[in-house]
């Protein structure tokens, strides 16, 4: 997959996803 066929929406989707899954292992550890 080249750099210029990504979807900027799908792209900040997974962004976010990742980011959600991040903050969700450490509120887990946290707690």
């Amino acid at each position: 997959m080249n750099d210029g066929d990504i979807n900027p929406e799908v792209f900040d989707l997974h962004k976010v996803c990742f980011l959600v899954t991040l903050l969700r292992t450490v509120t887990d550890e946290g707690s």
